[in-house]
């Protein structure tokens, strides 16, 4: 099974059931625990999936307004820093 393959796989397993293990993917996809991470990252980078200790459980996905634009690009966007000073 290639890397393809397997991330497919990956996404299919989650699908199912909404979230997974490290453990679990070793023994469905007979691959090592560190290749099951490097999977888990690299499909939460492209925000496929959320990142959890040991495993991963399937994104929300995004809502969207009525205006047809997503929710979360309609917030403004604050710095954290301004905030913590703002409360000294």
């Amino acid at each position: 099974m290639n890397r393809a393959e397997r991330l497919n796989a990956v996404l299919d397993l989650l699908a199912e059931a909404g979230q997974i293990d490290v453990d679990d993917l070793v023994a469905k996809l007979d691959v090592s625990a560190a290749t099951a991470r490097r999977d888990l990252d690299a499909l939460a980078s492209q925000q496929l999936l959320t990142r959890t200790r040991g495993g991963a459980i399937a994104s929300p996905s995004p809502t969207t307004c009525r205006s047809g634009t997503s929710a979360s690009s309609t917030r403004p966007r604050s710095s954290g820093l301004r905030r913590r000073r703002a409360l000294w």
